[in-house]
């Protein structure tokens, strides 16, 4: 167990990457193609919207805006 968990450590992300093949392996046989790289680019933007205060900000002003105007 211990060398197990030593192998981890050391070689975390080829466990990541062959973690993150073997999961969009299984979407791309269960539910195609275009609806798998959806996901995915849905994912990585909300990822980024995340990750980043500034574009998170500036998405929520926008959305606040957009609704505000409706209101009036």
């Amino acid at each position: 167990m211990n060398s197990f968990l030593e192998f981890l450590k050391k070689h975390w992300s080829t466990v990541a990457g062959a973690a993150c093949g073997l999961i969009l392996g299984i979407l791309f046989l269960t539910i195609g193609f275009f609806q798998t790289l959806l996901l995915v680019v849905l994912s990585v933007a909300g990822g980024c919207i995340g990750a980043f205060p500034a574009v998170r900000q500036v998405i929520c002003s926008w959305f606040k805006a957009l609704f505000e105007h409706r209101n009036s």
